[in-house]
């Protein structure tokens, strides 16, 4: 797995990073496979990681040379919590933002997320979703398919649309988006989570199975 820039290291780190240092590791290991000679190369991504990675495709630093799939889950383009919109006004006077998580879920995320962050947050995805207004196609060869939750807390379902009208194949054509009957976001972490049902598990296994199929095509 990728760990992107700014994460998993300490408050501060993360408080003083910007999108495009969370960007970097993901570029950084695109290149690493293709100079060890790797050509059939996938990735998978999800929540931010998504316009990240769109982002580098759009500015051609992922391109047909290795790159063969890739696959999105619960994209964030538009935020469903809209408080994030409005962050570079309420964000000073507040200085972070609380999160609600499980006592498994405090030992890997930051219980309380700084406006710093979420600032960088709105502008990548004010970014994301300006490039997917203006419309780009993806390079030869590369396959791309979007799994996005219906009634997704943090990433409006939304999104998906936009990703539909402004991302396309390199002949025009759409790219394949499937939409899930999922209330949550990121719903193939499970792991940590409170009250998952059998539906959760069903969705998890759905897409994980759907991602090997179409790898071995």
């Amino acid at each position: 797995q990728v760990l992107l820039g700014g994460h998993g290291r300490t408050y501060e780190e993360f408080k003083n990073s910007t999108w495009e240092d969370w960007q970097e590791p993901i570029l950084t290991e695109y290149n690493a496979l293709r100079t060890e000679g790797y050509t059939n190369i996938s990735f998978a991504g999800s929540s931010s990681a998504c316009p990240l990675v769109m982002d580098l495709i759009k500015n051609g630093k992922i391109g047909d040379n290795g790159m063969r799939h890739i696959f999105m889950v619960d994209p964030i383009v538009i935020p469903s919590d809209k408080l994030l919109t409005i962050i570079g006004l309420v964000g000073p006077m507040m200085g972070y933002l609380e999160t609600t998580m499980t006592t498994s879920e405090e030992s890997h995320w930051y219980h309380f997320r700084p406006q710093e962050t979420l600032k960088q947050l709105l502008n990548l995805i004010d970014k994301s979703r300006k490039d997917l207004q203006k419309g780009f196609n993806l390079p030869t060869g590369i396959r791309v398919k979007v799994y996005k939750s219906i009634k997704d807390p943090t990433a409006d379902a939304v999104s998906a649309v936009l990703i539909n009208k402004g991302l396309k194949n390199s002949d025009g054509s759409k790219i394949d988006i499937e939409m899930i009957d999922s209330e949550l976001h990121v719903f193939t972490r499970l792991n940590g989570r409170d009250n998952i049902t059998q539906l959760d598990r069903d969705n998890q296994a759905h897409v994980f199975e759907d991602i090997y199929k179409i790898i071995m095509q």
